[in-house]
């Protein structure tokens, strides 16, 4: 059953949806509409940007335009660079600086997704988690609304990590690998390295690095924690 703060609450909130991969954008789309929101569809960055209405409230989804193995049948292209991710994101914000960005993909490392926020994105998503998704796109809608619940169980998890796995996460948000961290920390492997981070996921019911990284800049963010401690 889907949980009430989920639900779209504005009429005229829209996501703009932007895939080269038609399949997988109607399929997403489709979803979305299931659950009550209004999709826009677009099948290059180019695309929406002309297209895109700035007095529209909504938010943009882009999927695996920005991976190299997203390209139309015959259709050449050049291939793909986490710039691309930043360029359009850097155009965005230049043509409607008020439209949320949300990368939902599963080809982005995790320095790409804390450069990406740093830049100003709204969040990164690893596909194909359509609840995080959800979640993300009520926070876009209503963003002086905190999501409380999602934020107390981080730091409820954060508080029963041990020191050392607090210090590979203040690492791992600056999106650092198992081996430079361990080059860092001194007298670890990056073996050891990923056991923290399994330790670290499972306390604080995160699915994967761009998780940690997202949730940690939240509360930084609101002061709720002080990860350089």
């Amino acid at each position: 059953m889907t949980d009430s703060s989920d639900t779209p609450i504005v009429d005229d909130f829209v996501v703009h949806l932007v895939d080269v991969q038609t399949e997988a954008r109607l399929h997403l789309g489709r979803l979305l509409e299931a659950n009550g929101w209004r999709v826009k569809h677009y099948a290059a960055g180019a695309i929406l940007l002309r297209a895109l209405d700035r007095f529209t409230p909504g938010v943009v989804v882009s999927g695996k335009i920005l991976t190299p193995r997203s390209v139309y049948p015959g259709v050449p292209v050049a291939p793909a660079t986490p710039a691309n991710a930043l360029k359009l994101l850097l155009a965005l914000k230049a043509q409607d600086p008020s439209l949320p960005f949300i990368l939902y993909d599963d080809a982005i490392t995790v320095k790409e997704a804390v450069h990406l926020m740093e830049e100003g994105a709204f969040t990164v998503i690893e596909r194909p988690d359509f609840e995080a998704l959800t979640r993300a796109l009520t926070r876009a809608q209503s963003p002086n609304v905190t999501d409380y619940n999602e934020t107390q169980q981080f730091l409820f998890g954060w508080q029963h990590l041990t020191e050392r796995e607090r210090a590979v996460a203040k690492y791992l948000a600056r999106g650092m690998s198992n081996r430079e961290i361990a080059e860092t920390l001194g007298g670890l492997s990056p073996k050891t390295v990923q056991a923290h981070c399994s330790e670290i996921f499972k306390k604080t019911d995160c699915h994967g690095r761009v998780r940690v990284v997202k949730m940690m800049k939240a509360l930084a963010g609101q002061q709720a924690m002080n990860v350089s401690s």
